[in-house]
């Protein structure tokens, strides 16, 4: 798959930070497409994306580390 991609994301949580190019972030997204997590530091846009629900009670399994 060659970047960038468009991609359907369900909902996000936090959990382990990540941190590329002296950017941290702990914002992870659940796409269901591909039944896991991807960190949001690799999507384009807020570190915490609009309009994007928590996972809450419809948590499809914890991204790395969920705090």
């Amino acid at each position: 798959m060659s970047a960038p991609t468009t991609v359907r994301i369900l909902c996000q949580d936090r959990g382990q930070s990540v941190t590329v190019q002296g950017i941290t972030n702990s914002a992870w997204s659940f796409l269901p497409d591909y039944g896991g997590w991807i960190s949001n530091i690799f999507i384009q846009g807020n570190a915490r994306l609009d309009n994007v629900p928590a996972c809450a009670s419809r948590r499809p399994g914890d991204p790395p580390n969920v705090v």
